[in-house]
């Protein structure tokens, strides 16, 4: 154990853990603090409780690691200078600061510039502020999820978020999930943000069609639609041109629709697993791209017949001969 300040420095210089019992009689000596919080700002939690109420020790434990603001007394977590010299550097310092700091507006503008979730322990009253929500969002996204639920309302602030990243549609407000706009914004960035839509818009066509082309990538197509979706035909072509699995996601209607479980087998012939049973019957055991093939030709053979059928003009009754006349 260290009995002079000049043997601990010493040993702090050369790389001793000061956590180590080495240094248990030097943890109030403000000199070998202030090497150890110099070196690592985290030495602070093993610093006596005199020192993490200094504010030149605590200073410069925060200059080195903002987080060091966890360990310093409840005064100094209240002081402006050492939370400013904290959140500057990292804004999820603000966590640690006092209540009252936490709604101080300069001190939560500087937190959010540089970690926006950090609005997460602002103040109910700068939760509320635009201005404050307005950097908060540009800086992170989700940091949305954090502002207050009138704020969730406000369009262009949810336009800042999903533009950013289309999974903050998650947090608007029920109003705005169902603006056209705004989820247009979202789908067109990825298609899966669809699934955050209102229920009306779930339904809209034009938002899966944008939905399904921006979501090639993730292959998750038809997961996030609507079941009426599930069953229109165009979009389900439209989405088998990339996913072939997708199948599994259609409706039953369309597992049984010879075209669209074709289009399925042509890019992968394992998705005929997808397929309705009657139509994997006739398949197993065989090539399923074949076999449909043939299901396709005699339907439309049996189609043609039938409209052949119905459009050529009947045939006449022979004319019959004009009995002779007898005199």
């Amino acid at each position: 154990m260290y009995k002079s300040k000049e043997a601990a420095i010493k040993n702090l210089k050369s790389g001793k853990k000061f956590g180590s019992k080495l240094f248990d009689l030097m943890r109030d000596n403000k000199e070998v603090v202030t090497v150890a919080v110099t070196a690592n700002g985290m030495n602070l939690q093993n610093a006596a409780l005199s020192m993490r109420n200094d504010f030149e020790v605590v200073h410069a434990a925060v200059v080195q690691n903002p987080m060091a603001l966890e360990f310093a007394s409840v005064e100094l977590q209240n002081n402006f200078t050492i939370v400013k010299t904290a959140v500057v550097k990292n804004g999820e310092a603000l966590f640690d600061a006092s209540t009252e700091l936490r709604d101080n507006f300069h001190l939560v503008k500087l937190a959010v510039s540089n970690f926006g979730d950090a609005l997460e322990w602002a103040s109910p009253k700068l939760r509320n502020n635009v201005d404050i929500a307005e950097i908060a969002v540009a800086n992170s996204s989700l940091a949305f999820r954090f502002v207050s639920p009138s704020l969730l309302n406000n369009l262009e602030l949810a336009k800042i978020a999903v533009t950013r990243n289309s999974n903050a549609l998650l947090f608007a407000s029920p109003k705005l999930r169902d603006n056209f706009g705004l989820v247009k914004i979202a789908v067109q960035r990825a298609g899966e943000s669809l699934r955050f839509a209102s229920h009306d818009l779930l339904n809209n066509f034009d938002l899966a069609k944008i939905a399904v082309n921006s979501m090639f990538d993730q292959l998750c197509t038809p997961r996030f639609l609507s079941n009426a979706l599930r069953d229109n035909r165009q979009l389900a072509e439209l989405i088998l041109q990339n996913d072939s699995d997708a199948l599994r996601h259609l409706s039953t209607r369309l597992k049984s629709d010879l075209d669209i479980v074709y289009a399925a087998v042509l890019r992968n012939r394992n998705s005929i697993q997808y397929a309705a049973t009657n139509i994997r019957s006739e398949c197993e055991g065989k090539d399923p791209k074949v076999v449909l093939e043939k299901l396709i030709h005699e339907r439309d053979c049996l189609e043609f017949a039938q409209r052949l059928q119905t459009t050529l003009p009947e045939k006449p009754e022979p004319e019959k001969r004009p009995k002779s006349l007898k005199i």
